[in-house]
């Protein structure tokens, strides 16, 4: 049974292990959609109620669908500030108008009456006043119940929480990117204000799965291929390989992953991606041990020491 943690002051209790429905699929076919479905089902299964996407990304539609009955057992965050980003037509935002509208067809694609959590997708936005006009405009209307900030930004986030009304901030956090230990984590805690925690793997480098020499061809990661980025990844790799002596025969990497972000009592939950249910199965693992002191110790020798 995965654990529910409360979730900022929104009075919701949300499993701690949560999905995140973005990923790295280069093609989004029949063939993906049934995977994706296949591992919403499994996550509904395993008692996960909390559901993340994006109006930019094609799970938001594939996710309405494969809710279904089940919408109404589940509390479902989507993102708006990037639709049709990609082919290179988003919208300005530059007025609440365009927000309101992107909510409505996020709706109409969820298949849903309301969404529980909007979250500003841009980090930082153009003009803030835009979303905190059209949110609390979208509150008013009953389409949405509390929104959101998704960066690793403190100054955009107070922006964001400006009158006192942000949520929930979804971020980036992992044994290599431990910089909201001193910053985000204790704002988020004195406002009461949720953490999401993305990309608790870092994109796949904390699956331990990647090399020093790999080429990517998704859109996520390819940037990692040449320059500056590739410089970083492959410093990254040089960390996981010291971190690879936190498995065990009872425990993966990914789960001491998983488990270094959930012992972080500021965390309300984390949402790494899966592109099949048996990627949820390694995460759910993760529940079954906790790291030792000594792995701490570990970690801390690798990256930077912890603030909280």
């Amino acid at each position: 049974m995965i654990a529910k943690r409360p979730f900022g002051r929104t009075g919701w209790d949300v499993t701690e292990i949560s999905l995140g429905c973005g990923t790295h699929v280069e093609d989004w076919n029949a063939e993906e959609e049934r995977n994706f479905s296949n591992t919403v089902h499994h996550a509904l299964d395993m008692g996960m109620n909390f559901f993340d996407t994006a109006d930019s990304y094609n799970t938001e539609e594939w996710l309405g669908k494969a809710l279904g009955a089940s919408r109404s057992d589940v509390l479902v965050s989507t993102k708006v500030g990037k639709f049709a980003q990609g082919t290179g037509h988003a919208l300005s935002y530059a007025i609440p108008e365009h927000v309101l509208l992107c909510c409505d067809a996020s709706l109409g694609r969820l298949k849903t009456d309301v969404i529980d959590l909007y979250i500003c997708h841009l980090d930082p936005p153009d003009d803030v006043d835009v979303f905190l006009e059209a949110f609390s405009r979208l509150k008013q209307q009953g389409k949405i119940r509390h929104f959101g900030a998704s960066t690793n930004k403190l100054d955009v986030l107070k922006a964001m929480n400006r009158d006192g009304d942000c949520a929930a901030c979804q971020l980036d956090y992992n044994m290599l990117d431990r910089q909201p230990e001193a910053d985000i984590f204790p704002y988020c805690r004195e406002n009461g204000i949720a953490t999401i925690i993305r990309r608790p793997l870092d994109k796949g480098i904390l699956s331990g799965r990647l090399t020093a020499d790999q080429t990517f061809t998704d859109w996520v990661r390819k940037r990692w291929n040449q320059g500056a980025e590739r410089e970083a990844y492959q410093r990254k790799i040089a960390q996981v390989e010291e971190l690879k002596d936190l498995e065990t025969p009872e425990r993966t990497l990914v789960q001491a992953a998983i488990q270094f972000v959930l012992a972080n009592s500021d965390v309300s939950c984390t949402i790494p991606g899966a592109s099949r249910p048996d990627r949820l199965d390694d995460y759910i693992g993760a529940l079954q041990t906790s790291l030792s002191a000594q792995d701490q110790a570990l970690i801390d020798r690798v990256s930077a020491p912890r603030a909280f």
